[in-house]
């Protein structure tokens, strides 16, 4: 976020400064993420809760917000789930297990818009595919 590293550390997350080596404590709003299920797009620290929604914390607003418009879509996924920022872009990951028993991973690319009241909205939920 703003040319720094979010790092997770055992006492919660951090802030480093590559320019001048410097570390920094993040707000501690954040710090209710900790179990990896986060990633950081166009300065909005996205979280997987709980209990299977995708939350965004705006660090200039200071508060969480609900990300609108796509909680039918992850209605079934809750098993290994983690978001990923891959080119700029929001990616939810999470595992599934066939009748087989084995595990496969899947992903799908979640557009993301900020509406003009700063509330967050899914634009599209790509198809899930195997990664």
């Amino acid at each position: 976020m703003k040319q720094k590293l979010i790092v997770l550390l055992d006492g919660g997350f951090f802030v480093f400064d590559p320019c001048d080596s410097s570390w920094d404590y993040v707000p501690t709003e954040i710090n209710l993420v900790r179990n990896g299920r986060a990633s950081v797009v166009d300065g909005i620290v996205y979280y997987f809760d709980y209990l299977g929604k995708i939350r965004g914390f705006n660090v200039e607003e200071g508060k969480w917000k609900n990300l609108k418009g796509v909680q039918k879509d992850l209605a079934k996924i809750l098993n290994g789930v983690t978001l990923a920022n891959v080119g700029g872009k929001l990616h939810v990951l999470w595992q599934e297990m066939d009748t087989g028993k084995q595990t496969e991973i899947f992903c799908a690319e979640v557009e993301v818009r900020k509406d003009s009241n700063g509330d967050l909205w899914v634009q599209s939920f790509g198809p899930k595919h195997s990664c």
